[in-house]
């Protein structure tokens, strides 16, 4: 996603002429919105509603910004249709990156948790660099089809970004899903483990 919103979307340039003072505003307003809610919020939510719970409604804002953005059309309005899906996008990972981090290292060894955590950070840069070299090749290839099927550049631009956006969409869907069926909820701190009772005490080993 950060690599087609950081190419100045063809949306943001339809009205105005200026593409890329729009793309940088619609950064400007996610970067703000995750901080606000990664700093100020996040460990609230995580304690009251449990990590898996606020990692779900994050992918799933994400999801919805990035469908959303999907959809935009080449001569979109910048305040109407390119703002508030950046906004999402911002509260969405500010709420699901504590939350996965915490998931991740709600696990019962210390260095369990380490391995954790390198594999978490390994596995995101890794993955925002093969994802966007993906998503960027597959936005440029609907474009240079679309050019050949004698569309404008800003229709062209635009549905290559937009088909982007789409497959984008589709697998934080499936992120959602994953995250909503098979993660646990990690066990709070502190927390007793479960009582054994007498018939579990005298079962006999299998």
């Amino acid at each position: 996603m950060a690599g087609p919103a950081g190419q100045c979307p063809a949306p943001g340039s339809a009205s105005d002429g200026r593409p890329c003072s729009s793309s940088y505003a619609s950064r400007e307003c996610a970067i703000a919105s995750r901080a606000v809610v990664s700093l100020g919020f996040a460990v609230k939510l995580n304690k009251r509603f449990g990590a898996r719970t606020v990692l779900v409604a994050g992918l799933l804002l994400v999801a919805i910004a990035l469908a959303l953005l999907a959809r935009v059309p080449s001569d979109g309005n910048y305040a109407v249709d390119i703002v508030p899906p950046f906004v999402l996008l911002g509260l969405g990972f500010g709420a699901a990156m504590p939350a996965l981090m915490g998931q991740a290292m709600s696990v019962d060894s210390p260095t369990d948790a380490g391995i954790a955590s390198g594999l978490v950070n390994t596995t995101q840069q890794v993955g925002a660099s093969i994802g966007t070299a993906v998503l960027a090749t597959v936005a440029a290839s609907r474009t240079a089809t679309l050019l050949e099927e004698h569309k404008s550049q800003a229709e062209a631009l635009t549905g290559g970004f937009q088909l982007s956006y789409g497959i984008s969409a589709a697998f934080v869907g499936v992120g959602v899903l994953v995250a909503a069926l098979v993660l646990r909820t990690p066990k709070a701190p502190g927390e007793p483990e479960p009582e054994q009772t007498p018939a579990d005490a005298t079962a006999p080993a299998s």
